[in-house]
């Protein structure tokens, strides 16, 4: 009877602890960088990704394309925020690229190593609170394995149009890029003056800022589906539901006068 009786205790604090809650460890797992990929679970236009950067010091980086004062946008990274966790709930303050003050409360709705959701608990820019609902899900490009994109690449668009190989990518060490293209009039690569280039590179997302003329800078946001030793794949989803793909292979410069 004993013996049967020791059994059962056993089988009770066994079956506790299976029963145990997982213990989830925000304050690890958050310090990471992350790119929306979703929003209401639907898969993001690539012109509304965002990047979030938590670093090990409680600074926090925003990264996403802002509207200029024109039809044109700009890629922006936000450094100026600092955060701090409560349980599941992230606060951030800070001032953004538009001097604007910042107040915001997110709750984690779920968190992994590779996948992080969240909604807006409070959202204050410049003192007045903005209503936001929606379900955002962002994936860890920490996690994500891919060669290095500082390189030459030669390639173009390949849907939804003709495969057309026409222009070329210099990305640099600095952070600034040139860009090649082939003048049909002169029938030869010619370098873009003045591009003033500059990418960001996400390891599973790319973005380019470039001059369309002195004053008035523009981007393009990649969703990146293939790095490696010889290939780079960029696609761009639009809201119009297209979807662009490019192909790149690592390259040397054009030949140009």
């Amino acid at each position: 009877m004993k013996k049967l009786f020791g059994i059962f205790i056993v089988s009770i604090l066994i079956l506790s602890a299976c029963n145990k809650p997982e213990v989830i460890d925000y304050e690890k797992l958050i310090k990471a960088t992350w790119a929306c990929d979703y929003i209401d679970n639907v898969p993001v236009f690539t012109n509304d990704i965002f990047v979030l950067s938590f670093s090990e010091t409680g600074s926090l980086l925003h990264a996403a394309e802002h509207p200029n004062s024109d039809s044109t946008q700009q890629w922006i990274e936000e450094n100026d925020y600092s955060y701090t966790l409560k349980d599941n709930v992230v606060f951030i303050n800070g001032t953004n690229s538009e001097q604007k003050s910042v107040e915001i409360e997110i709750v984690i709705n779920s968190m992994t190593e590779k996948t992080f959701s969240f909604y807006f608990q409070k959202k204050i820019i410049n003192g007045v609170s903005e209503s936001d609902k929606s379900l955002y899900t962002l994936s860890n490009m920490d996690k994500i394995s891919v060669s290095s994109i500082q390189d030459v690449w030669s390639g173009g668009e390949v849907s939804p149009i003709t495969q057309i190989y026409d222009i070329y990518y210099d990305f640099k060490s600095d952070g600034s890029y040139d860009y090649y293209y082939f003048d049909t009039d002169l029938a030869k690569y010619v370098l873009k003056e003045n591009n003033n280039g500059h990418y960001f590179f996400y390891k599973g997302y790319l973005a380019l800022n470039w001059a369309e003329n002195s004053t008035t800078i523009n981007s393009e946001i990649y969703f990146i589906s293939q790095l490696n030793t010889y290939n780079l794949g960029l696609i761009q989803r639009e809201a119009n539901g297209t979807m662009i793909t490019s192909s790149f292979f690592r390259s040397e410069l054009p030949a140009i006068e």
